[in-house]
């Protein structure tokens, strides 16, 4: 928002003050109602024309890092080798190249422990990996609240939808084949498979998606129970309605399992028709507004899209193509809330970008 808007209220307040205090018979009480109208008004309007930010953005000054408000005031003193994102208040910190802390957003370290791989919490419950390549779950405290005892793999989630998939048991080394268990926030088993091997593909708030062989199956994790099996040859519109059917709302069923090959990611329509818009990556778009041609754009759900031009350098364009931050960095993720984390050509993270370009560090 800019500067003559936010100053909107307090010149509005003074004007009308001045106006009708003059008036014959105008009373104190009239002034503070309609002064409190004014505030209410303009509550509703902050709050429907714009997309807040998180209170608190990693910020880089040089080479340390801290954390400001969105209008780069310094909340948190730039001391750490690298800041991360808040999650349920608290967020992770590299204090040196081989140890990570967690402080809460008054910049108190809670506590630490050994490695740098990013990790959230959700639900109150950490994901860690011990010396042994085991998984467990820490609570804010940094005390054990799940004990390792389960096998490291890439799709780890944490409780992002308060349950978790975990590998019980690694089938063989050298594939992606495991044994696997979803459990709750407490450690009890909601789902095991019992010696059979499958493979989790997919997760959400309701379901979880697994394979079987050449079936998918989708086990409802508050139900504890299967309640749909199918194979490819059945088109995604009859699964969904199958879904509806049985009792199930739009918002549980949404999910890339799902997704309706009619109608999903609308924003790609804005970019070319020649190309369908039921895949997460679009690949040589021509965006006829800017006359201007991306090896790829990857959609996300914000305001921006990534972007790569021909020489792999990639960026964020908005819905009609324009470039909002430019193709410059070799790498650019979206990191929730409008944020978005640029990578330079090392593959180290540079600085936090809004969604409206504003850069979040500076220069020594």
């Amino acid at each position: 928002m800019n500067k003559i808007t936010r100053a909107f209220p307090r010149s509005a307040v003074g004007l009308f003050a001045a106006i009708f205090a003059k008036r014959k018979g105008f009373t104190l009480l009239s002034l503070t109602r309609i002064i409190f109208l004014i505030g209410i008004l303009f509550f509703f309007f902050e709050n429907s024309f714009s997309q807040k930010l998180p209170y608190l953005i990693p910020y880089r000054k040089g080479n340390l890092w801290g954390y400001c408000d969105s209008t780069k005031k310094i909340i948190i003193e730039p001391i750490y080798h690298e800041t991360n994102l808040f999650s349920e208040d608290v967020a992770q910190i590299l204090l040196n190249d081989s140890v990570s802390g967690f402080i809460n957003k008054k910049g108190k370290l809670l506590f630490s422990l050994k490695g740098t791989g990013s990790s959230e919490f959700y639900h109150g419950l950490l994901e860690d990996i011990n010396s042994e390549d085991k998984i467990g779950f820490l609570d804010k405290e940094g005390k054990v609240a799940i004990p390792y005892q389960f096998e490291h793999f890439d799709m780890l989630v944490g409780f992002q939808y308060g349950y978790s998939p975990v590998v019980k048991k690694k089938i063989n080394m050298k594939d992606t084949s495991y044994i696997y268990e979803i459990i709750d926030t407490l450690g009890n088993v909601l789902l095991e498979s019992k010696g059979d091997v499958f493979n989790l593909c997919s997760v959400n708030e309701t379901f979880a998606f697994i394979f079987y062989g050449d079936k998918t199956q989708i086990f409802d994790v508050k139900k504890k129970k299967f309640i749909l099996e199918y194979n490819d040859s059945i088109p995604v519109n009859k699964i969904r309605e199958e879904l509806k059917n049985t009792g199930y709302k739009e918002s549980e069923i949404n999910n890339e399992m799902l997704e309706n090959k009619n109608y999903r990611i609308y924003w790609s329509y804005t970019l070319t028709k020649s190309f369908p818009n039921d895949a997460l990556y679009l690949y040589n778009v021509s965006i006829k507004k800017t006359k201007k041609t991306y090896k790829s754009i990857e959609l996300c759900e914000d305001l921006l899209q990534i972007a790569a031009d021909y020489n792999n350098n990639v960026g964020c364009v908005d819905k009609n193509g324009i470039e909002i931050i430019s193709p410059s960095y070799s790498m650019i993720s979206y990191k929730g809330k409008g944020l978005y984390a640029a990578y330079t050509k090392r593959e180290k993270l540079h600085g936090y970008i809004d969604r409206y370009g504003k850069k979040y560090w500076e220069e020594k």
